[in-house]
């Protein structure tokens, strides 16, 4: 058993001073105790916050990073990026795959991220063909969280279209592809194979509304929740404006329109960009009490446009962050520049209260399963988009931009000790990283509190 003494601590009830926490042999935060003070217990200095859930990302883009940074040409847009995500998509292997995705969950725990959602859609070999037996895509992301310590919310994400109108997949797409029996049958083993305790839970997803009919979602929504009633679902959906006049074109509605008219909409959705949504829109998906989970850096890098984070938060909406493509691997720097977009977008000094800003987006992002609005009574309890917090990360201050190159140093996460961050580390890969055989060396990161 190991016990900190935190300083000052956000807690469901608000913050508080001289909190003691209690983590088991096994790295699992048993109790917390606010008002007391405890001899023998480490103390960790300054504000601890609960960690961050990291609602939505896909760990095999952290092999791009940089190569968003310079043009190749006049017409470089998103749509262009996504044909070099292709490309990565079908060069990578497992083994490939478990060496960057340990490396990345482990530097979103250092960036204070205790749990992430992870939307997967590579399923098949490089040939298109199916794995026999495992999946070792699959299997790759489940080792690499267990190593790096991270809590896991695993999106097996069904692929099917190539665009509106049910448009085959292109042949770059193929590893993509899975049937909706499959995809069912895939999240239901998952789902009986779950181990008591286990850090790693199941949720599903669809791609888009452009790679998924609307009935052939409707028909995998409905035995979803046949398997669990609160399995969490998420979605892409009105990240371009391309996408957004394709789906009118195509169905005479809008993307998040045709998914509000649906009815399909719970607390158990989260709806990834909604970038381009309308203000009637941002009023139905805060009315149907679903989330909006904004990557704004990958957003920005990519150029997608703005979230109206403003008119979102007053229509009464719940928002989380992800990393998405990894851009940026950090939760501060993803609530600074919502912050500053929303500055820009209204030419104001500032969009949101002083505490407003400082304890909205733990909270909301880690709900527990059986309320849409309220924070867990419990560090364990489960969300329902993203893997529940896991622990505490400590961070000075969130916002200001004087803490911009400020990082954690204290992640207190449940996983066991011979897993923790501080005991293991990769090197960056970045652009430098190879498909086909080179690996980058293990090395001890040393990353213990001083």
């Amino acid at each position: 058993m190991k016990q900190y003494q935190l300083e000052s601590a956000l807690l469901p009830q608000g913050w508080a001073r001289e909190c003691t926490v209690t983590v088991a042999d096994d790295g699992i935060i048993t109790h917390v105790e606010s008002g007391t003070s405890t001899p023998g217990a480490e103390r960790v200095p300054g504000i601890a916050i609960p960690g961050m859930p990291n609602a939505h990302s896909h760990a095999f883009q952290r092999a791009m990073v940089g190569n968003t940074e310079y043009r190749l040409s006049a017409r470089d847009s998103f749509w262009t990026w996504r044909q070099a995500m292709y490309q990565l998509a079908n060069r990578i292997e497992p083994e490939e795959l478990q060496i960057l995705a340990t490396q990345l969950f482990v530097e979103m725990l250092k960036a204070g991220y205790t749990s992430v959602a992870e939307f997967h859609y590579l399923h098949r070999q490089k040939n298109g063909a199916p794995y026999p037996g495992t999946n070792g895509l699959w299997e790759a992301i489940d080792n690499a969280a267990e190593i790096a310590g991270i809590g896991l919310t695993f999106l097996p994400t069904l692929y099917q279209t190539s665009d509106f109108g049910g448009k085959p997949l292109k042949r770059e797409q193929a590893r993509f592809a899975m049937d909706t029996d499959v995809f069912l049958r895939a999240i239901e083993q998952r789902l009986s194979d779950r181990r008591p305790n286990s850090r790693t839970r199941t949720g599903a997803a669809f791609h888009s509304l452009r790679a998924v009919p609307l009935d052939h979602l409707r028909e995998a929504v409905l035995q979803l929740r046949g398997l669990d009633a609160a399995l969490p679902v998420h979605i892409h959906v009105a990240e371009q404006l391309r996408e957004v006049k394709a789906c009118t074109q195509e169905t005479g509605r809008r993307p998040i329109e045709l998914l509000l008219d649906s009815g399909l909409l719970t607390p158990h959705w989260c709806l990834v960009h909604a970038t381009h949504a309308t203000a009637d829109e941002l009023k139905g998906i805060a009315a149907a009490a679903a989330i909006v989970c904004v990557s704004i850096s990958t957003e920005a890098n990519l150029g997608d446009g703005f979230f109206d984070t403003t008119r979102f938060l007053k229509a009464g909406g719940c928002l989380c962050v992800g990393s998405d493509s990894q851009a940026t691997v950090s939760p501060a720097e993803e609530l600074r520049w919502m912050e500053y977009q929303q500055r820009l977008r209204r030419r104001g000094a500032r969009y949101s209260p002083r505490t407003q800003s400082r304890t909205w987006a733990p909270v909301s992002g880690a709900m527990p399963r059986n309320t849409a609005r309220r924070p867990s009574a419990s560090p364990r309890a489960p969300s329902p988009s993203a893997a529940g917090p896991t622990g505490w990360c400590w961070m000075p201050r969130i916002l200001p931009w004087w803490a911009r190159r400020r990082r954690p140093r204290w992640t207190i996460c449940c996983l066991r000790a011979q897993a923790r961050p501080s005991a293991m580390s990769w090197p960056r890969a970045g652009g430098s990283f190879r498909m086909g055989g080179t690996q980058p060396n293990r090395t001890c990161a040393g990353a213990s509190p001083p």
